[in-house]
């Protein structure tokens, strides 16, 4: 997930007083949907069909089962919109099954990404979709434009989340607020965190548009490029094969830009810091790729 605006309100946490205090009494839950827990499958949609007893609940599962559970193993459930929620804010309930349930409502529709507020959730697809091409990055920048002045016309409502509009909306905030952003990725190992860098280098650069390779008028290699072009460096040094990730990062980057009021990012530092000195191998895994 990637989180903007230092100033937001973070969420409440969720430990185990904070799940039982959303766990409706048993009178609530009878001839409502819940969410039971599942070994398996972590989570099941359920009907509940009446009360057992005090502390039990009879349901039928979304396969037809019909099984008594404990109400403690419940959350209460609420009807999806065919697409899911776009910003989960939205949702009646807000937990950890209703969280997941939505995020997997779109992503079986290919939409992979879903705000809760100013943060971006993201699922690694791990196939290739056409949702980052030219087009969409133009259609996020008119409606995320750059400079203080159209910052008020921005409509968040008029796409959908995508991590094009959250660069854009980044970029916005630099300068209708006149303070400095900062975006943060992270996730486990294979969730697209050193794509998703790329991805927002790329839009939020005044260049975002041309080859990566392109070069200024000039003849030099754009600022773009050469922030771009690193990644094939830091990645040899610090990147080794695991189970989970082919490509897995062993580091973390810290990019540190400059803009000005009217124009593009102007100057890029990139810092990689080392977190992995030691790498013990295990099955089907590789040491560091410049060891390789």
């Amino acid at each position: 997930p990637m989180r903007i605006d230092p100033d937001s309100d973070p969420l409440p946490e969720h430990n185990d007083a904070a799940m039982r205090a959303r766990r409706p009494s048993v009178m609530a839950l009878s001839a409502s949907q819940v969410y039971v827990q599942d070994p398996d499958d972590v989570w099941h949609e359920c009907i509940v069909l009446g009360q057992v007893d005090a502390d039990t609940l009879r349901v039928r599962r979304q396969n037809g089962n019909i099984v008594c559970v404990e109400s403690a193993a419940c959350l209460s459930g609420m009807e999806l919109p065919e697409r899911g929620y776009d910003d989960m804010t939205a949702m009646s309930s807000l937990h950890e099954a209703s969280v997941l349930h939505n995020l997997r409502r779109r992503f079986e529709q290919h939409q992979i990404y879903t705000m809760i507020s100013d943060i971006l959730v993201s699922v690694n697809p791990f196939v290739s979709l056409p949702i980052y091409t030219a087009e969409l990055r133009q259609a996020y920048r008119s409606i995320y434009p750059h400079g203080a002045a159209a910052a008020a016309a921005a409509d968040a409502t008029a796409l959908p989340p995508h991590i094009y509009a959250f660069a854009c909306q980044v970029f916005r905030r630099l300068h209708a607020n006149q303070r400095n952003q900062a975006i943060i990725i992270s996730g486990e190992s294979g969730a697209g965190k050193t794509e998703a860098n790329k991805l927002i280098v790329h839009m939020i650069n005044g260049e975002g548009d041309r080859p990566w390779s392109q070069t200024t008028s000039t003849g030099a290699v754009s600022l773009h490029s050469r922030v771009l072009n690193t990644s094939p460096i830091l990645e040899a040094f610090g990147n080794a094969k695991t189970i989970r990730n082919n490509n897995s990062s062993r580091f973390v980057r810290l990019i540190s830009s400059v803009a000005t009021p009217n124009d593009p990012l102007i100057s890029h530092h990139v810092t990689g810091f080392c977190i992995w000195k030691y790498f013990l191998c295990r099955n089907n895994e590789l040491l560091f790729r410049v060891l390789i």
